[in-house]
C-alpha cells in the first residue's frame, strides 16, 4: 500500500450512503417522468436539502449523502415529498440510508382523478436490527417429535 493511500484512509471522513427514488403508476408497471422529489431530513421535514425531477425511467440519479457516525443510530433518515402533476402527491418518512450502501424507494402515485384510495403519508418504522422490539418468545430447545 503507498504512502499516499494510508493517508487517504487515515482521514476523518464521514461515511456516505445514497438514495434513489423510482415514481411509478399505482400498478408499478409505468413509471412518472419528471415527478419533483424533495428530500430532507425526517427531523426537520421543512428544510429541503435537495429537490431533483426523475428521468424517462421515473427514477432519480442517485443522490450521495454524508452521515456523521452515531453511537444512537448506524444509519441517517430522510423524509421525501413526491408531486407530479396530475397525481396525489406523497410524502415518505424514516428513510434509512446506510452508509456505502444504495437505498430504493418505490413511490406510487396514484392520479388525481382515480378510484383508488390514496395513502399520501407514509411512515418507515425503525430499522429491526436497532429500534426497540419486544423480546423473542423463548423455545424449548429440545423438542418432542411425534
Amino acid at each position: 500500500m503507498s504512502r499516499q493511500n494510508i493517508r487517504y484512509l487515515q482521514n476523518d471522513t464521514p461515511d456516505e450512503g445514497g438514495l434513489q427514488i423510482n415514481v411509478e403508476t399505482p400498478s408499478g408497471r409505468l413509471p412518472i417522468e419528471n415527478a419533483r422529489v424533495a428530500v430532507s431530513y425526517t427531523g426537520e421535514p421543512e428544510s429541503t436539502i435537495e429537490e431533483v425531477k426523475t428521468n424517462s425511467s421515473g427514477q432519480t440519479e442517485p443522490l450521495e449523502y454524508s452521515m456523521a457516525p452515531s453511537e444512537q443510530q448506524p444509519y441517517a433518515e430522510y423524509t421525501i415529498q413526491v408531486t407530479a402533476n396530475g397525481f396525489i402527491p406523497v410524502n415518505v418518512s424514516g428513510i434509512q440510508v446506510l452508509s456505502g450502501e444504495t437505498s430504493v424507494q418505490r413511490v406510487r402515485l396514484v392520479p388525481e382523478e382515480s378510484d383508488i384510495n390514496p395513502v399520501s403519508n407514509i411512515v418507515i418504522p425503525a430499522n429491526t436490527l436497532f429500534g426497540n422490539f419486544p423480546s423473542k418468545i423463548p423455545e424449548d430447545e429440545i423438542k418432542p417429535i411425534e
